[in-house]
C-alpha cells in the first residue's frame, strides 16, 4: 500500500509539474499579445506613465489609436495586400511543392538523388543572398511594387523547404492507389488533384498555415520590393511613427490589426494543424 501510495503521489506531482509548465508557456505566449492590446487601448499620453498597471486606468482607455490607424493610414489596403499576396503565393508554393515531392518519391529517374540534394542545398542558402540581383532584375523590367512579382517571390521561395516537408508524406502514400488510377486512364495531374490532395488535406492545411504565417510576417521581401501599391501590413506599421516620435499606441493598434487574421486562421483550422503535424495523414 505504501508503494502504491508513493507511486500515486509521484504521478500526481508529475501531472502538477506538467500543468505548471503548460501554464508558464501559455503566459509566455499570450502575455505579449495581451500587452499589445493593452497598449493599443491606452491614450498616448498615459503610456509612458511612471505608474504602470496591468490594465489602463478608466480615464486612460481610448480607441483613438485605431481611429488614426484606419483613417490617417491606408491600413485596410495594406492588410488586403498582405492577405491577397500571401494567400496566392502560399497556394502556388504548396501546389508545386506537393507536385515535385510526388515526382521525386513515386518515379525513378536519372539524377533523382542530385535533385534531392539540390533541394536540400537550396534550403540552406538564406534568401538575403538573392536580394541584390533580384532587385536589379525587377528594377530593369519594371516589376518593383507589383503584386504579381511579390506573389512570385513568396511562391518560389517556399518551394524547396516545403517540398522537403512534403516528401515523407508522399513516400507513405499508397502506390497501389496511384497505379489503380493510372489503369483507369488518369494522368499524373488528375491523380494529384483528385486523389492525392484530398487524401493529404490535413497535411496540406498544416503546411499551408505554416507557410502563410512565415510569408505574412516576412519583412525582407516586403521592405525591399514594395513602396506603395503592393506594400504589405508589416512594413506599413513601421511607418506609423514619425521621424522624431514613436506613437506606441498607434503602432500597437497596427500590430493588433495585423495579427488578427493569423489568430483567426489558427483558431478555425486548429484541428487540421494538429492532425496534419502528428502524422494522421489519410484519415
Amino acid at each position: 500500500m505504501a508503494i502504491n501510495r508513493k507511486a500515486y503521489t509521484m504521478v500526481q506531482l508529475r501531472k502538477a509539474g506538467q500543468a505548471l509548465l503548460v501554464l508558464a508557456l501559455l503566459i509566455m505566449i499570450l502575455f505579449p499579445i495581451f500587452w499589445l492590446g493593452r497598449i493599443s487601448l491606452t491614450a498616448e499620453k498615459a503610456i509612458l506613465s511612471e505608474h504602470v498597471t496591468l490594465l489602463p486606468a478608466k480615464g486612460d482607455v481610448s480607441l483613438e489609436a485605431y481611429r488614426i490607424a484606419f483613417t490617417e493610414h491606408d491600413t485596410l489596403k495594406y492588410l488586403f495586400n498582405s492577405l491577397f499576396i500571401v494567400l496566392c503565393a502560399t497556394t502556388v508554393s504548396l501546389f508545386f511543392s506537393i507536385s515535385i515531392a510526388y515526382v521525386i518519391t513515386k518515379y525513378e529517374f536519372k539524377g533523382r538523388t542530385a535533385v534531392m540534394t539540390g533541394i536540400l542545398f537550396s534550403v540552406t542558402i538564406p534568401w538575403i543572398v538573392y536580394i541584390l540581383p533580384l532587385f536589379t532584375f525587377a528594377a530593369q523590367v519594371n516589376w518593383l511594387d507589383k503584386h504579381g512579382f511579390m506573389i512570385f517571390l513568396y511562391g518560389v521561395s517556399g518551394i524547396p523547404l516545403f517540398t522537403w516537408f512534403a516528401m515523407p508524406y508522399m513516400q507513405e502514400f499508397p502506390t497501389e492507389m496511384i497505379e489503380g488510377a493510372k489503369i483507369d486512364g488518369a494522368n499524373d495531374l488528375v491523380i494529384l488533384i483528385r486523389i492525392i490532395i484530398p487524401a493529404v488535406k490535413n497535411v496540406l492545411f498544416a503546411l499551408f498555415l505554416i507557410r502563410f504565417i512565415w510569408a505574412y510576417n516576412d519583412l525582407l521581401f516586403s521592405l525591399t520590393f514594395t513602396f506603395h501599391k503592393a506594400k504589405m501590413i508589416m512594413p506599413a506599421i513601421l511607418e506609423f511613427g514619425g521621424l522624431y516620435s514613436v506613437p506606441f499606441a498607434r503602432m500597437a493598434a497596427g500590430g493588433v490589426i495585423a495579427i488578427t487574421p493569423i489568430v483567426l486562421l489558427v483558431i478555425v483550422f486548429q484541428k487540421y494543424i494538429e492532425t496534419g503535424l502528428t502524422g494522421r495523414t489519410f484519415k
